[in-house]
């Protein structure tokens, strides 16, 4: 694993000036005047298109197409971390459709990837059928748990490619892809199945390929690429609609060329968004700068906006990227932490030996089964991957039943899963978060006379404080 990006002041990227003053010439457009403007992008090394960002706790993760390979033969899947969306660590690869898939060993492209039930699943298209994966790391290793591809060539018109998926509030997954016709099915709750009856065609007027679908204050926007991914004007388009299903309804384009710069063939992108903010940011391909194709493309970064109606605005594609991005409340996923009262900074959440939940003080001279009763594995939402869930090393989750937490070992219900996940919120100190439940929004878990509750919130210090707690390092 290694550091793709040095920390450090923004940087001219070496040769960037010459390459953008070349620009004009080798992408054919001689005489178009280029701005000297820092280049930041790429942001992943080499060629690489088809981005899936998405951010797991505290951790942004990017899985692209690894590009270049003649006739698009690549067989490898690599997965890239970050936690400000420009310092990118690579850690290698994570799925090989050699040794890793019996059913395909070419055209290794366009993943997606989604966490639920304490695992994550890696969607991903081969050989232009789509398999799944499944890991109990967003870094791998993925295995195959099917054998077989979750959705053939030929099952349906159009290329079986691009998968993408999107979680709703309620914790019901759906599936999209499609390469000429796009498609959409919810999941079942195992994530690697799905009742074919349900598969409803979406295409939109101008729909190629490359779906992407997120949901803001209400409102799903279904986004898409058109035209073909080696024309200069591939570009994004969207519209929006009232279920992950719709109807929708089209609004135009929202990134395209800008020749100015020398950029080409903008698209195939994907959207994260910063928790607790309305900061979004939009991940694409673009031909690769100077000299690229639409065979030889990069991965870049910009910011997407929304206009006062709800509308999205026109991206601005940029040669400079972004800046770090700090903001928002996160959990480190896939550590063990202790929560360490706001409130009561000797104490510590614990689950006694009657499974019930309290605050108790904790000490290095504690006994080990006290310190392992204030240690949790922080995971993604077993309800929602955007939350949160803690499970201790036995495998049982910290859940509230009549509003008593308690640890209770999962029964696979959609009901437990609501119970045992909570969403991370600003906490009343620096560095700390209040966990409000998933199923009862506006209810936070709190210590009151030292029992742990989920209780409704209240707009006083005391309360404030009660609810807030440090995810610290563990204590066993």
């Amino acid at each position: 694993m290694h550091s793709v990006r040095p920390p450090g002041r923004r940087r001219f990227r070496p040769g960037a000036l010459a390459a953008a003053a070349a620009a004009s010439l080798l992408l054919g457009f001689a005489g178009s005047a280029v701005p000297a403007q820092a280049a930041e992008s790429p942001v992943l090394p080499g060629l690489t298109a088809d981005p899936n960002i998405i951010r797991f706790g505290d951790t942004y993760y990017m899985y692209p197409t690894t590009d270049g390979f003649p006739g698009w033969s690549g067989t490898q899947f690599k997965a890239y971390s970050s936690k400000d969306l420009v310092h990118w660590k690579d850690h290698g690869v994570i799925l090989d459709l050699g040794p890793d898939v019996s059913w395909a060993d070419i055209r290794a492209w366009a993943p997606a990837i989604e966490a639920k039930n304490g695992k994550y699943y890696f969607y991903y298209s081969a050989d232009t059928n789509i398999g799944v994966a499944v890991s109990d790391s967003p870094t791998g290793p993925f295995k195959d748990p099917l054998g077989k591809p979750l959705i053939a060539r030929g099952a349906y018109t159009g290329q079986m490619i691009d998968p993408a998926v999107f979680t709703d509030d309620d914790g019901q997954s759906y599936l999209y892809w499609g390469q000429g016709r796009a498609r959409v099915v919810p999941l079942n709750d195992d994530m690697i199945s799905f009742d074919a009856s349900k598969v409803t065609d979406i295409t939109p007027v101008g729909y190629n390929e490359g779906t992407f679908v997120i949901k803001r204050k209400g409102t799903y926007y279904f986004m898409w690429s058109e035209n073909d991914t080696r024309d200069e004007n591939y570009r994004v388009a969207y519209a929006t609609g009232p279920s992950p299903t719709g109807p929708w309804t089209k609004r135009g384009v929202i990134l395209e060329k800008d020749l100015s710069l020398g950029i080409k063939g903008p698209g195939h992108h994907s959207v994260v968004n910063v928790p607790n903010t309305d900061d979004w940011y939009i991940a694409y391909h673009r031909f690769a700068i100077p000299g690229g194709d639409g065979t030889h493309r990069e991965t870049t970064i910009d910011k997407l906006e929304f206009a006062s109606d709800g509308l999205i605005k026109k991206v601005v594609p940029t040669l400079s990227s972004i800046d770090p991005v700090t903001a928002g409340t996160a959990l480190p996923t896939n550590t063990t932490r202790s929560l360490r009262s706001v409130n009561f900074p000797g104490r510590y959440a614990v689950v006694r030996s009657d499974n019930l939940g309290y605050l108790e003080p904790v000490t290095s001279s504690s006994t080990t089964a006290v310190k392992q009763s204030a240690t949790f594995t922080v995971i993604p939402g077993l309800a929602d991957s955007k939350c949160y869930s803690f499970r201790d090393s036995s495998g049982r989750y910290l859940r509230h039943k009549d509003l008593r937490v308690r640890f209770d070992a999962s029964n696979g219900t959609t009901l437990f899963n609501k119970d045992a996940t909570y969403c991370a919120r600003p906490g009343s100190t620096t560095g700390s978060v209040s966990l409000e439940s998933y199923n009862y929004p506006g209810r936070y878990l709190r210590h009151y006379y030292y029992e742990l509750r989920i209780d409704a919130y209240q707009d006083n210090a005391t309360f404030r404080a009660d609810s807030s707690f440090t995810a610290v390092s563990p204590w066993a």
